[in-house]
């Protein structure tokens, strides 16, 4: 009873908790990001004549050194 109200025990708790959800995202922040996009862009013309044409990006970005902000990040979270 005592333990399952007393505020230091579920502050710990709940930091714990926080702690552990956190561990995935400082984690995925050293993979690499990829990212891809596609669609069909439409121009006209000021007569009225229009064209279409297709068009496709893809972003691939990687982490590597950033002066340790990555690792004040670490200490941060």
């Amino acid at each position: 009873m005592i333990r399952q109200n007393n505020q230091s025990v579920l502050s710990l708790k709940a930091s714990t908790t926080a702690d552990r959800s956190r561990i995935g995202k400082v984690e995925s922040s050293f993979l690499p990001k990829i990212g891809l996009e596609a669609g069909v862009a439409e121009q006209r013309e000021a007569n009225g004549v229009g064209d279409t044409a297709p068009f496709w990006k893809i972003d691939v970005s990687t982490n590597l050194y950033r002066g340790g902000r990555d690792k004040l990040g670490v200490l941060v979270r």
